[in-house]
């Protein structure tokens, strides 16, 4: 059977014109036959019929790890794989491997086809389009790190006047010809030094904003309220500024979720800076954002609505894929819900956006939580 295989002219005639590399395995991974492609691609001093297929493509001593012909012998299906091979003038080169085993009349494996595809042009474009995508999406985050400047100013200048109130009262002192005791100077250093840390959190919080580190466990267990919370602080002095009211409607007792606070808050802020941003085109003196969290039906909702302009129908069902903004007029690039889905869907949560029946969106997250109400595990 293999024999007839080998050197039948269907093989000469149909495999010698495909563009792609293709050759026949015996059990043994024995090259049997080779297209022209094949030879062409991966033969050195001598024909590859008659080599092992890894000795021949790769230069090994053994079969590769994970090798896609390997397994479709072992398990008797097709199989598929990728690999990375230097050429000969030392060029990377991506190919995509697919093994189809072949069987004889009576159901028997006696061999497996190996069809091999260069890859390089393929992958090499989706590596430049991620590359690409990446450095709009830092430029997308950085427009709204820029809507928080007001805010991060405000929050940095509580603790620096509490710093200089503080110094200036020792400072008073000793000007006056008193000597505070040494107690009372150990007490006013202490509140600078906490004024310090204070300010020294804020900005750590927003260098970790900026670096956008993604841990490799979410590990850390969060209070969803605590990071609405934190994130609305942030953006508080910018929604003034655009005369937009925060209404908050938080749930006092709401189970803990597994989860990464950084991440989630600049989930949570770029949905703000997106309301605030619908905001921005409407005239009307009362401009709103709900900020709401709640616990039902066995999840943790967060709901932040406003009374914006709503979303438009032709984007409503696929809101979080990239380069889909509503807010092309303001130079949008349509990867801010993008960002905040691929942060929802790293912490196994759901988001959806919907208009509002009295106009403005709403959108919705809902986190599974690590407890129920009453303390039990969710299962």
């Amino acid at each position: 059977m293999l024999e007839r295989i080998a050197g039948s002219d269907i093989f000469h005639n149909v495999c010698n014109a495909i563009q792609d590399a293709v050759c026949i395995l015996d059990r043994n991974l024995t090259v049997i036959q080779a297209n022209l492609t094949m030879e062409k691609w991966f033969r050195k001093e001598k024909p590859l019929v008659g080599q092992k297929c890894y000795m021949a493509v790769k230069g090994q001593s053994g079969p590769c790890p994970d090798c896609p012909c390997d397994k479709a012998l072992k398990l008797e299906s097709p199989q598929a794989g990728i690999f990375k091979k230097h050429d000969a003038k030392g060029r990377s080169r991506w190919y995509e491997v697919h093994a189809f085993p072949l069987f004889d009349k009576d159901g028997s494996l006696i061999a497996v086809v190996n069809h091999i595809r260069d890859a390089t042009l393929r992958i090499e474009a989706e590596r430049q389009q991620l590359e690409a995508t990446a450095k709009i999406a830092k430029a997308e985050k950085l427009s709204s790190l820029v809507a928080l400047t007001a805010g991060i100013t405000h929050e940095l200048s509580q603790p620096l006047n509490a710093i200089k109130v503080l110094t200036d009262s020792i400072l008073f002192w000793f000007r006056r010809g008193r000597i505070p005791e040494p107690e009372e100077i150990k007490a006013k250093l202490q509140d600078v030094s906490n004024q310090v840390d204070r300010a020294d959190q804020i900005i750590k919080h927003v260098r970790s904003l900026i670096r956008h580190e993604q841990p490799s466990e979410l590990i850390t267990l969060c209070n969803l309220n605590e990071v609405v919370n934190k994130a609305a602080n942030l953006v508080a002095s910018q929604l003034r500024a655009h005369g937009i009211t925060v209404q908050k409607d938080l749930s006092a007792q709401l189970p803990p979720i597994k989860g990464d606070e950084i991440r989630l808050q600049e989930a949570v802020i770029n949905l703000l800076v997106n309301a605030m941003q619908s905001l921005d085109e409407i005239e009307s003196a009362d401009k709103k954002i709900g900020l709401k969290t709640r616990f039902y039906e066995g999840n943790i909702v967060l709901e932040i609505s406003d009374n914006g302009v709503g979303l438009a129908d032709e984007v409503v069902d696929n809101l979080f894929e990239p380069f889909i903004t509503t807010k092309l007029s303001r130079g949008g690039m349509g990867l801010g819900l993008s960002y905040v889905y691929s942060i929802v869907r790293a912490h196994g949560a759901h988001i959806a956006g919907r208009n509002n029946d009295n106009g403005g969106a709403t959108f919705q997250l809902r986190f599974q939580p690590l407890t129920d109400l009453k303390g039990g595990k969710v299962r």
